[in-house]
């Protein structure tokens, strides 16, 4: 085969692979390294590993070998959306490999930016990204892979940028090393920016508090929280902009910590939802106190995932049934109210801890000496159970927002 002719046919393996995921029952995404051997395999290069799939197809397209794998497997799923006569997740699940519909719907959010439903309804093949075959290829990228394949056997070129230089470039040793140390000094702060950047936003603030042993999580309305961390900085504003607070911040991996305007000290941690759990010691390091700064983006989603109407089912031997009950959530006023809809009674719960897929809150004339959580199983539904249990206590489906 030609190098153009062994090129398509691992691209074309590959969207066989993608392409052949089936609807009807759920499969697990298929390992990388396996389907990596299968593609290469079929272009007459046995033996070839991950590590330099990985590399070729990051030349190639831009992404690793699992990256494109994964975007051919979600092009499918688009596909498929578009062209059902009536909507149905669990088709799209299967799919996908994912394990549930908020899961498939941060998937179709990130790759079309839009929910499954949506790209169902709006049934747009532009969308539709075609597989990256060998006629849409750059010239450069066509000459590196026919370089690459020449060999015997097939290999990643990694080209080592002095080496290069040295056998390019004729000119004075001192050019050389200029143009190594701008690349380093690049490097260094491209670096220092992406390690930085996950900090870099404006956030949503909540007093974690205990009053009379009943946790909860209050909105400070009045402050708005905006960290710099390339100048070091944290300042807090009122709604209308105007500047209440400003001080130095120290960072250290994912750890930040500041004096605020009490003099009280704060040392907060960045968690994997991008929100930073603060504890703040006033000076004499006798009291205490949580705050949780929330990125205003991520607050808002969480206010439309979560805020609304529910009504509730009890699960019984795997079997729902209406208890006549609705739940209603506020993340604003971090109130969650339970309550019979013909009477009552009304149980008010707090909520403590609000993320894009679990929600903490206690309810203590329900459950006095615990803590429940929900559980979202999709865009209109979630579970409840005790916090850290598996076990379902009630499933609720949402009736308005």
């Amino acid at each position: 085969m030609l190098t153009q002719e062994k090129y398509d046919k691992i691209i074309q393996t590959v969207e066989d692979i993608a392409s052949s995921r089936a609807a009807d029952f759920f499969e697990e995404p298929p390992d990388p390294a396996e389907a990596a051997r299968k593609a290469f395999d079929a272009a007459g290069w046995p033996g070839i590993d991950i590590k330099t799939a990985n590399g070729i197809f990051n030349f190639m397209t831009g992404m690793t070998f699992k990256q494109y794998l994964d975007s051919r497997i979600m092009m499918y799923a688009y596909k498929c959306a578009i062209e059902q006569e009536h909507f149905d997740s669990s088709q799209l699940i299967n799919i996908a490999g994912v394990s549930s519909d908020s899961a498939l719907y941060k998937k179709f959010k990130k790759d079309f930016g839009m929910s499954p439903k949506e790209a169902f309804e709006a049934k747009d093949p532009g969308l539709y990204k075609a597989p990256i075959f060998w006629d849409s290829l750059s010239a450069a990228k066509q000459s590196g892979f026919e370089k690459a394949s020449s060999e015997k056997e097939i290999k990643l070129v990694h080209i080592e940028t002095v080496k290069e230089i040295y056998r390019t470039d004729k000119r004075p040793y001192r050019i050389i090393a200029a143009v190594l140390a701008l690349m380093i000094a690049a490097g260094a702060i491209a670096f220092r920016l992406l390690i930085l950047s996950p900090w870099k936003d404006t956030y949503i603030a909540f007093d974690l508090l205990t009053e009379e042993g009943v946790s909860t999580s209050r909105l400070k309305r009045d402050e708005i929280y905006a960290i710099d961390p390339y100048k070091r900085t944290l300042t807090v504003s009122d709604p209308s902009g105007s500047l209440l607070f400003k001080t130095r911040i120290k960072l250290k991996g994912n750890s930040i910590s500041w004096t605020d305007e009490e003099k009280s000290a704060v040392s907060g941690t960045l968690y994997s939802d991008s929100s930073i759990i603060c504890r703040i010691t006033d000076q004499s390091g006798a009291s205490e106190r949580q705050l949780r700064l929330v990125p205003a983006v991520l607050f808002n989603e969480l206010m439309e995932a979560w805020d609304g109407y529910y009504e509730v089912f009890e699960c019984k031997d795997d079997i729902y049934a209406s208890m006549a009950y609705s739940i209603q959530i506020d993340v604003r006023t971090s109130i969650i109210i339970m309550g019979a809809i013909l009477e009552d009674p009304v149980y008010v719960g707090n909520i403590i801890y609000c993320g894009p897929e679990h929600l903490i809150f206690s309810m203590p004339e329900l459950v006095p000496d615990g803590f429940l959580q929900c559980n979202l199983t999709g865009l209109d539904s979630f579970t409840v159970t005790m916090l850290n249990s598996d076990e379902i206590l009630y499933k609720c489906f949402r009736m308005s927002n």
